[in-house]
């Protein structure tokens, strides 16, 4: 058992995209949940030259790591500016398995990525913030604060509908925060904004 796992784990490397698919099937298999080795065998096919695989190994992920591995976490969190639609939703939903809400590893890695300048990226970090936090988590608040200053108006934008949608409709700091977007110099984020505190029950 022990050297079949050994030999599948170096099928990984494999120049051919048929073993690489083939080995990260067997390992799921043959694997159980918190094996370091493969977890982090999977976590670096998120890095692979082939969407495909990148794709496959997030969907399998949940197979073979144990909840709130931080490394995993981390490595799957960067795959959300990945430039394929598919690989960056696949990276949703493993850290929606791979999390429980709260953690502050995801939230963190999730917020950095709400900074993008890319669209489709801050849309994949919006949806993953909502799935790895809590309405009225401190730490996705004070992330979300910072980028509400950010000079990028598209990120400005993100970061007021995500405050929306996280923090507590009783936060009188983050209803002030969100108003004074309503005075933003972009026009789009005037717009969030407005949409936004209509999201919170606040709007006029």
């Amino acid at each position: 058992m022990v050297m079949c796992l050994d030999s599948t784990l170096t099928e990984l490397e494999s120049p051919l995209l048929a073993r690489r698919r083939g080995a990260l099937e067997l390992l799921a298999r043959l694997s159980r949940p918190g094996d370091g080795e493969v977890s982090m065998a999977f976590a670096r096919r998120l890095k692979d030259v082939n969407f495909s695989i990148r794709e496959r190994a997030l969907a399998l992920l949940p197979l073979v790591t144990t909840k709130g591995q931080q490394d995993v976490i981390q490595e799957v969190a960067a795959s959300l500016a990945d430039e394929y639609f598919s690989v960056r939703w696949g990276a949703v939903q493993a850290l929606k398995l791979l999390t429980d809400r709260g953690n502050a590893c995801a939230i963190s890695a999730t917020i950095r990525k709400l900074a993008n300048r890319d669209t489709g990226v801050r849309a994949a970090a919006l949806a993953a913030l909502t799935v790895v936090a809590e309405r009225g988590d401190e730490t996705a608040r004070a992330g979300l604060e910072e980028l509400l200053a950010h000079p990028d108006p598209g990120v400005r934008t993100s970061a007021v509908e995500a405050m929306s949608r996280l923090a507590s409709p009783v936060d009188a700091g983050a209803l002030a925060l969100l108003q004074d977007r309503l005075h933003d110099p972009d026009t789009n984020v005037c717009f969030e904004a407005k949409l936004a505190l209509r999201r919170m029950g606040k709007g006029e």
